[in-house]
């Protein structure tokens, strides 16, 4: 895996010598940021849930206030903070240099950038365990109907949810996911662990895919592929602008005068985010077209509580692909200049509070009810099972049955049981959807 050059990161300097970073200033102030942006996500889902109705009481099995707005909220957290921690190892493995350079002959401190990335990928790891186990329990108990308790029955019929239905397995495989990543995260510093770990970090996009909303459409292949590479442009393209923010007072100068290090390396990482941002930016994109057209159905669904969000979240889509453009077209080849430089980190900083604003409305979609129904369909008939296709009317052997499942008067049917329509054996509560997803 490669990092930035040498020749763009000599000569660094020391927190009390010219060209100092501003880490030395402020060097907490990437918390700050994070926290805002968490906050901003929570308030984006509590907003979208409350205009979708996604937290309205329920007529039937209605789990109460605390699971209504509690889950949404987990969701919101639980996606930014995976973004986050994915981001953030991939700097750390492909982007900055691990050690500082240009100092005193065999000096092995680790450079602040990437002392940065790594400390904020594992402190946002134990938040993101946290909350997909939140996300589990929460998801449990809507789909159930049950508030959340810790009696000995709730507990027993949510081993039961974890281990035997399709939505409890997959949370179970995130959160199990979330804990090794966690754990890893505080051990591993070699560019290729960080680099696995960042993968693993990702596969949890499959399993949340497998039961998000798109998922559950007609052509189920297409809604979980889209959804997938949905997953994986968030991730690099969120989590890539969370890991810009972590660094920016490590990489932006904090005097007139910054270093030739410090501009060689603030461009070098701007540019090489920039392009895979650009990348990134189109699929999120086109998948998001494509997952939007599975559930809205037709142009009718666009004037929907949930068409609406949809709307919005394409017109924050926009805004952030102009923030980027940008970015590549001005901030960055302008980085020579103070006032430039402190824009563009200014922008990326920005950029985080929309994408937390965004990634609150996907919460929120989650858990509001498409245009399109989830329905059960029927089982298929023995020549549906072979060819593919109906048997036409009054074919011989079918009874005068125009979907062709009979044999014929008086013979047994050869057709499967029709499946329960039990909301909780099914995986999902009455008008709840899938479980939490991506939109």
């Amino acid at each position: 895996m490669s990092t930035i050059p040498t020749s763009a990161r000599a000569r660094s300097g020391t927190a009390s010598g010219p060209g100092a970073p501003a880490a030395s200033v402020r060097p907490w102030a990437w918390i700050t940021w994070l926290v805002v942006a968490f906050v901003l996500a929570g308030l984006s889902v509590a907003a979208s849930a409350a205009y979708s109705g996604a937290v309205a009481e329920r007529d039937t099995v209605d789990p109460g206030a605390l699971v209504r707005w509690m889950l949404p909220t987990a969701v919101a957290v639980h996606h930014l903070a995976l973004a986050v921690v994915v981001g953030c190892l991939l700097f750390a493995a492909t982007v900055l240099p691990r050690w500082r350079a240009g100092g005193v002959p065999g000096d092995r401190r680790a450079h602040p950038a990437f002392t940065r990335v790594v400390t904020a990928a594992a402190a946002v790891s134990v938040l993101w365990a946290l909350s997909a186990v939140t996300v589990l329990v929460f998801t449990y108990a809507s789909l159930s109907g049950l508030p959340v308790s810790g009696s000995p029955a709730f507990a027993r019929e949510l081993a039961y949810f974890v281990t035997d239905l399709v939505v409890g397995q997959a949370w179970a495989v995130v959160v199990v996911i979330a804990f090794v990543v966690s754990t890893l995260a505080f051990l591993v510093r070699s560019p290729a662990g960080l680099g696995a770990t960042a993968l693993l970090a990702a596969a949890a996009a499959l399993p949340i895919s497998l039961v998000g909303h798109a998922a559950g459409s007609d052509d189920h292949y297409a809604g979980v592929g889209a959804l997938v590479v949905h997953w994986l442009g968030v991730l690099v393209w969120v989590g890539g602008v969370a890991a810009l923010t972590v660094i920016a007072s490590t990489l932006a100068p904090s005097r007139s005068r910054g270093s030739a290090a410090d501009d060689g390396l603030s461009r070098a990482v701007l540019e090489r985010f920039s392009a895979l941002a650009g990348v990134a930016f189109f699929l999120v994109l086109a998948s998001g077209v494509i997952n939007s057209v599975l559930r809205l159905g037709s142009w009718d669904g666009l004037f929907t509580r949930y068409g609406q969000l949809i709307l919005i979240k394409a017109a924050a889509t926009m805004v952030l692909g102009a923030i980027g453009l940008a970015h590549r077209r001005w901030a960055i080849a302008r980085l020579g200049a103070v006032p430039a430089r402190r824009t563009a980190w200014r922008l990326v900083v920005a950029e985080l509070a929309v994408m937390a604003g965004v990634i609150g409305v996907t919460a929120a979609l989650g858990r509001t009810a498409p245009p399109v129904p989830q329905e059960l369909k029927p089982a298929l008939t023995p020549a549906e099972i072979l060819t593919g296709y109906l048997l036409p009317p009054n074919w011989p052997g079918t009874g005068g049955s125009p979907s062709g499942g009979g044999t014929g008067p008086g013979s047994p049917s050869l057709s499967p049981p029709p499946p329960s329509t039990s909301s909780v054996s099914a995986g999902r509560a009455p008008g709840a959807g899938r479980g939490p997803s991506a939109g």
